[in-house]
């Protein structure tokens, strides 16, 4: 038998004997979100469950995260008849779920179900015999337990069990590894009102105790503007950290599975939200995600998620599990499969399929009878909370009724007339007649007077990478004006930056001179449309950036980077001009005023060292 253990990072390997002083059939460690129903729900369904948390709290972000409004993700599921019990008024503050109630009904919920918890309790390595995990070593306020069980659950969110076992795994986004930005849930009355608000604090690396420690003690100074819009509350015990590590799983969900519809037949549970990354530099992303969010303007369209078993099996172990965000899956489908309701909907249903599999003797959950399984968990009401949705605008902060969307070139060519054109950009990008989208997209340019119609028609021509869309891109570059689209409810693409990001792909060494215009000119941030909007859209001047300056800025470095490659023009060149204009602070100072240890510099910052590194190394 092995112990496996992380000594600075560092995966090491030793001869054990352990004592098994503790014995269960399903060990979860970490009672967060995903944790404690997965360990409640085993043990409701038989099975000896023990429930270990490193702190003395749990309830992980709900409780610990200030996380309490849900955002998306699907009902359905025994968080809700729970939260209903934890429901909590005063007289100043009005508002569902508190920290303190909950975690007081999280505790109840355990000790009926009949899991022990062990509180205070961190895991120091984990036990194998050859390919399969049998216990963990804990540290615990009386010293050091081996504990054994048949099936083992990773609910650290973070991976910190599956960092031990030398799985590979990888972070963030090809392009630069960057991870989601994470949040700070900052609490203030303000005019007499409770006020709860997730700002985003920049990159963090949890795995690093001095990088994280920094993070953290930034974004707990930076919270202090808060006090100028009202009287401060609270900050979080816990950040939320929206991205961790993703493992090499039996199975892997990716995020174009989800924008083309290639869906598990029999998934473990259905998540829900919309590919909610964060973060403002779209021109470092992938190119299909570029599509979804940019060029179609897609940002807050929903999509119903089947998740298959094997996103939680690292490959080729058996007997460890995950349940949490921690997945076989990409940074971008991440995004998505990651909201607290998912992630309770999601432990129960693990409990289900965990405590299922110990009772017929085997570690693999994908070997379960999926009938059974599935009858279960639709019982308990945490496998499809959505079961008639795939693709929507679910706008129902706005109180407006969900809108399904299908992606269908013939049902969608008449947006292409209209403010929200982005369903018939999509359903142009994933045609798999190109050729007869290109003529009926061709077609209504050539037919109509009206130069809206035609520049929608031209995104669409150019999302299909056919010129004949570049008069009318370039004539979009020039012009810069106001114009956004209206799909949806936030995150709407201005008209500029896509067409901005098309010529990039689509354009030729004679565009050069207009994006070096957007780049080098140190006059282009005095432009009006920089600085006078429509109300509905004045924050993008407010706040810490002028984030449309960002947008078009960016995008426009990114399309001279594709430029000078695809043209094969000289990258040095490139590079040396780069260099030299990011190497002067006045650049940055034309997007944000922040200070230089503050998320917004940071990011920018970050983004002038994504794109030299690219340069050099392409």
């Amino acid at each position: 038998m092995k112990l496996y253990t992380l000594i600075d990072s560092s995966v090491s390997a030793a001869d054990a004997a352990p004592d098994f002083s503790l014995w269960c059939d399903i060990l979860v460690v970490g009672a967060g979100s995903g944790g404690i129903f997965a360990a409640t729900t085993a043990a409701e369904e038989g099975a000896e469950v023990i429930l270990v948390e490193n702190d003395t709290s749990i309830g992980g972000m709900r409780v610990r995260g200030n996380v309490m409004p849900y955002y998306y993700g699907a009902p359905g599921g025994a968080f809700e008849e729970l939260d209903s019990r934890a429901e909590w008024r005063d007289m100043f503050i009005s508002i569902m779920n508190q920290p303190e109630p909950l975690q007081a009904k999280y505790t109840e919920l355990i000790e009926k179900s009949g899991a022990r918890l062990m509180a205070d309790s961190a895991p120091l390595g984990i036990f194998f015999e050859e390919k399969r995990a049998v216990g963990i070593k804990l540290l615990t306020k009386e010293g050091q337990v081996d504990v054994s069980a048949k099936i083992i659950i990773d609910a650290t969110s973070d991976g910190h069990l599956i960092r031990m076992c030398g799985v590979k795994y990888r972070f963030g986004r090809e392009m630069d590894g960057k991870t989601a930005p994470f949040t700070v849930r900052t609490q203030y009355v303000s005019n007499g009102k409770y006020v709860s608000v997730n700002d985003d604090s920049g990159y963090i690396n949890q795995y690093n105790e001095e990088a994280f420690s920094e993070s953290i003690i930034r974004a707990h100074a930076n919270a202090e503007k808060f006090l100028k819009k009202g009287e401060f509350l609270s900050l979080p015990t816990q950040a939320g950290i929206r991205e961790g590590l993703s493992f090499l799983g039996e199975d892997t969900l990716r995020y174009t599975d989800l924008c083309f519809g290639n869906f598990s037949d029999k998934p473990m549970f259905y998540a829900y939200s919309d590919l909610d990354k964060h973060g403002h530099d779209r021109a470092l992303d992938d190119d299909i995600y570029q599509t979804w969010m940019t060029v179609a303007n897609l940002a807050t369209v929903t999509v119903n998620i089947p998740v298959p078993f094997g996103c939680v099996i690292p490959k080729g172990i058996d007997g460890l599990i995950t349940a949490g965000r921690c997945l076989s899956i990409d940074t971008y489908a991440l995004g998505a499969v990651r909201m607290n309701r998912d992630m309770h909907r999601m432990g129960e249903c693990i409990g289900v399929a965990t405590a299922m599999a110990v009772k017929g003797g085997f570690t693999d959950i994908r070997e379960v009878d999926y009938g059974i399984y599935s009858e279960k968990v639709t019982a308990r009401g945490c496998f499809n909370g959505y079961p008639d949705r795939t693709f929507g605008f679910d706008n129902n902060r706005n109180l407006t009724p969900y809108k399904p969307l299908e992606f269908n070139i013939d049902k969608t060519l008449e947006l292409l007339c209209t403010e929200t054109p982005g369903a018939a950009v999509w359903s142009c990008y994933i045609a798999k007649d190109k050729e007869y989208a290109k003529s009926k997209v061709y077609a209504l340019l050539e037919d109509s007077e009206d130069s809206f119609v035609k520049y929608n028609c031209a995104i669409a021509l150019g999302v299909m990478g056919d010129e004949r869309a570049l008069p009318y891109l370039r004539e979009i570059v020039k012009k810069r004006d106001h114009y956004y689209y209206k799909d949806c409810r936030r995150s709407n693409q201005h008209r500029s930056a896509i067409a901005i990001c098309l010529l990039g792909r689509i354009g030729t060494k004679d565009d050069v001179n207009t994006l070096s215009e957007i780049v080098f000119d140190e006059n282009e941030i005095n432009k009006e449309l920089y600085h006078v909007l429509k109300p509905e859209y004045i924050h993008h001047i407010e706040g810490d950036r002028n984030f449309l300056f960002f947008d078009i800025f960016t995008h426009a470095v990114g399309a001279l980077v594709r430029i000078y490659k695809r043209c094969h023009l000289s990258k040095d060149e490139l590079y040396s001009h780069l260099q030299k204009l990011f190497a002067d602070e006045a650049t940055i100072r034309r997007i944000t005023h922040t200070k230089a240890d503050e998320p917004a510099y940071i990011e920018i910052a970050t983004f002038f060292d994504s794109i030299l590194e690219s340069l050099k190394n392409n």
